[in-house]
């Protein structure tokens, strides 16, 4: 798979156990010029965190990056 430059950073992201299972809190800033696929983007980071990490269940919150 090809790596993709998402426009994005990391706030914060916390894991916790469910059972057997990892779920996993993550908090995005998303460059303003994309908040139009904001939406978009915090699908593609959960479907990597399902597929390729393992995690049972994923919340991403989005957080709009301004620049000064």
């Amino acid at each position: 798979m090809q790596k993709e430059r998402l426009f994005i950073d990391l706030k914060d992201i916390r894991g916790r156990k469910y059972g057997s299972n990892a779920v996993v809190d993550v908090v995005i800033f998303v460059d303003s010029a994309f908040i139009g696929v904001a939406h978009d983007i915090s699908e593609r980071v959960e479907e990597v965190l399902i597929k390729e990490h393992d995690v049972f269940e994923v919340h991403v919150h989005i957080e709009l990056k301004i620049k000064n």
